[in-house]
């Protein structure tokens, strides 16, 4: 019976521990103007490109993005 327990402790620490771990911010990104190249297989941003993860703030005149390694 107390193995039992313990093992349930165990259980509802590991998952309290993770379920209370914050969520992956997802970025806001804006441009001017935004196409896909379906050659080059990469997102591109051009003109005020703004990305904003969290507290923090990237900003270029462009941006290339590709959609298979987020990079």
């Amino acid at each position: 019976m107390y193995r039992n327990v313990l093992l349930l402790f165990i259980l509802f620490s590991y998952l309290l521990a993770y379920s209370a771990a914050p969520a992956a911010v997802k970025p806001v990104i804006t441009a001017d103007t935004t196409y896909y190249d379906t050659d080059t297989g990469l997102y591109m941003l051009k003109g005020h490109v703004r990305v904003e993860v969290g507290s923090r703030v990237i900003t270029s005149g462009q941006a290339k993005v590709s959609l298979s390694s987020l990079e």
